[in-house]
């Protein structure tokens, strides 16, 4: 925990970790993190099949339920979502099994990118303590060519200015 609180950001890919993508222990010490203020871009195909709809998926997530292994080969950004506007699609390339999932966002929680038949596959939370994004699908799918923006909208999404607006 010492380590993640000096980091304003964390970017957390679990890959092909389908067992234990985030162990239980990691997942109590990224609550307190984002307790004390973080923010969390998680990209991870098996976090729901490893830890279902916990408090940190309902709370910090903001993930009600989700469907397993929808299959995302193809993701498109939600119109006038911070982090998904006018990006994609992206055609997806998994070096990996694809166990995607669809989720249903908690009220407060943005959908930033739906996957071919318009299920939503990654979320956007904002708190007052704290803010999140997560992906269903492993971030290491996306063609190099999206890479960048999609980056660079979640750093930026998730940064002390990310949520603002002008009037």
């Amino acid at each position: 925990l010492d380590v993640l609180q000096r980091y304003p950001i964390l970017v957390w890919f679990t890959a092909y970790d389908w067992y234990n993508p985030v162990t239980t222990a990691e997942e109590a010490m990224l609550a307190e993190y984002l307790d004390g203020g973080g923010r969390l871009f998680l990209s991870s195909q098996d976090f729901l099949y490893r830890h279902g709809i916990d408090p940190f998926a309902w709370d910090y997530l903001g993930v009600v339920t989700y469907t397993e292994g929808v299959t995302a080969t193809v993701i498109r950004g939600v119109p006038e979502n911070a982090i998904g506007d006018r990006l994609g699609p992206y055609a997806l390339t998994y070096p990996f099994s694809n166990w995607s999932d669809a989720l249903v966002p908690a009220p407060g929680t943005a959908v930033a990118f739906r996957e071919q038949e318009r299920f939503p596959i990654a979320l956007a939370r904002q708190a007052v303590e704290h803010g999140t994004v997560f992906f269903t699908f492993p971030f290491e799918a996306l063609p190099e060519a999206g890479r960048t923006d999609v980056m660079e909208r979640v750093v930026g999404w998730l940064s002390w200015l990310g949520d603002s607006t002008f009037d």
